[in-house]
Order: C-alpha cells, then structure tokens, then sequence
C-alpha cells in the first residue's frame, strides 16, 4: 500500500515539475510570455483571388498598417491609435536609433490577407509579368486588379525600452530574401528609392506593442526557403525562415540588377532634406 502512495505522490510530483517548466520556458526573467499569439486581423478589403508571380525581381511591399498593444486585435478599419507612432522631424530621432535584442519579425503564413501592389509603384513594363492578375477581382472594390495575396507580418518589441526604426514613405525598409539551389540566401526584392528625404521618418515601438505590415505571397516553380530581412542603422534584422515558392528569375534579374542600392537603401540622414 504504502509503495502504491509514494508511486502516486512522485507521479504527482512529476507532473507539477513538468507544469513548472512549461511555464518558464513561455516566460522570461519578468514573467513576461515568450510566445506570441497571432492576433486577429480585422480588414474590410476582400480577399484577393491571384498570388503574385511576377518574371523579375519585385519591388518591396511593407506598407505599416497599424500599431497596437500585444493582446489586442489588428483593427485595419480604427484609425484612431494608442499614441503617435509616426515621426517626421529628423531633430526628434535618437541617437541609438533601435534595440536589436528582443525585437521580432514574426510572419503569420497560416492566414493570408490582401495587398495591394500599386503600393510597389509598379510601371506598365513591370505589371506585365504579373500572372494572372488583369483577370482577378476583388468584390466591392473600384479596382481589383491590383489586389494579390500576402501574409500578414507584426514586427514585435517585448524588451523593456522604446524601438526606433526607419520608414520611408510609410514603408518599412525590409525585402524578402531566399534561400538559392546554392544554399545561400539571395534578395528577391529592391526598394525603390524615395523621390524626398522629406518621406523618410521613424517608427516610434513602445514596449509591449506590435507594428503590423504585410508580406508578398509569392508562388513560381522554386519551391524553397524564405525570410524577411529588415535593414536598420545597426543591423539586420531577420525572421524565421518559411517555406514558399518563387519563379527563378527573381534571384537574378538583370533588368534590375543596377536598381539594388547598397544595402537597400538605408538612408543617410546627413544628406540633404530636399
């Protein structure tokens, strides 16, 4: 009997200590979760029906959609937000500029959502190597033609300490890059460079808040590995990699290889405003 009880008791404790543990390794040193959890996406803009495909390298897409706190819903229709998260004024912007440690990227390709590539400033020369997109519609919009799929994006601060991190023209300066037969990781897109420096500002990411953005969902014949690398001031930043499919030429596309600035246009705020 008593073998029976101190069997129970150690099972008992067992499982307690393995209740203990699953809970540190989803918390760090504050208390804080390590896992975020998706939220939901609210957007009134209908699904689009095409992938984007395109037959060269594309132009990058990483409009900030909203800013909110973690826990909370991504509300794409309120346009009233928790604080001013835009800043324009180059005499207001910190000198370190971002804290790299603790910052995320975290790409949700459970669920896809719309994305509209005039975003890219595509040209006729460009939109012509577009699959399937002059015959896709999206209901109860004036013009759907532009509309592809994507995956909604959150880059994440849970540190302690307000992030600052550059955008231009509401962009944040971040491209996808994939992994080539190779094995090494190749961009697969370019910025196009702002017409101002009046345009390029900084994001202002309190703690426990989330910028949301969204990311092409690309299909072609190369099915291999994918991430986003967003450029900073003091490095790169980079998301997990997922699985995906481009078409080959994307890697190598002659017609904007002299497009590719130097590490993609991180801007020098010395220059002029003008």
């Amino acid at each position: 009997m008593c073998t029976i009880q101190y069997y129970r008791l150690f099972q008992l404790f067992t499982l307690v200590l393995l209740l203990f543990l699953c809970q540190s390794c989803n918390t760090d040193h504050n208390g804080k979760s390590k896992v975020f959890v998706f939220p939901e996406v609210i957007d009134t803009v209908p699904l689009a029906e095409a992938y984007y495909s395109p037959q060269m390298m594309a132009y990058a897409v990483h409009k900030v959609l909203t800013v909110r706190k973690i826990g909370t819903k991504a509300d794409l229709t309120d346009t009233s937000p928790d604080y001013q998260y835009l800043n324009y004024e180059l005499s207001n912007f910190p000198n370190q500029t971002i804290v790299r440690k603790g910052l995320e990227i975290l790409v949700d390709t459970s669920r896809v959502m719309t994305i509209d590539i005039d975003g890219a400033r595509l040209n006729k020369q460009t939109a012509q190597y577009i699959d399937s997109i002059f015959s896709s519609h999206a209901r109860g919009t004036a013009d759907a033609t532009h509309y592809v799929r994507g995956y909604p994006v959150f880059i994440v601060n849970r540190t302690d300490s307000t992030v600052y991190f550059d955008i231009s023209e509401l962009q944040v300066l971040m491209i996808q890059e994939v992994l080539d037969s190779s094995k090494n990781w190749q961009p697969i897109e370019c910025f196009e460079e702002p017409m101002c420096a009046s345009s390029h500002g900084m994001l202002e990411l309190r703690p426990g808040y989330y910028a949301m953005t969204n990311t092409f969902a690309y299909r072609g014949t190369f099915e291999t590995w994918i991430r986003l690398k967003m450029v900073t001031q003091h490095g790169n930043i980079y998301s997990k990699p997922f699985r995906g499919s481009i078409n080959p030429v994307q890697i190598a596309d002659s017609a904007l290889v002299s497009s590719r600035p130097r590490d993609f246009l991180i801007f020098d705020r010395k220059k002029s405003k003008h």
